[in-house]
């Protein structure tokens, strides 16, 4: 799952320059620790076998959180 993400991030950063936009490089082992954390911070969820309603709660917020994130580390 770590390995698809951080391709993800990479096709993105790929559009983002074929757009002409800039777009800052993120060192390796960076990019993996946080893309780690994200999806255990997912995971935690499962985990702490968080009811249905309080789990879509969560996450829409855990996206803003880590969209926001992504996007202040790419400029």
């Amino acid at each position: 799952m770590v390995e698809i993400e951080i391709n993800s991030i990479h096709n993105f950063q790929e559009v983002l320059k074929q757009l002409g936009k800039s777009c800052s490089e993120i060192d390796l082992n960076l990019e993996n620790i946080l893309v780690t954390g994200m999806l255990k911070t997912f995971f935690e969820i499962i985990i702490n076998q968080t009811p249905l309603e309080k789990a879509q709660e969560y996450l829409k917020v855990m996206m803003n959180f880590y969209n926001s994130a992504w996007v202040n580390i790419m400029k």
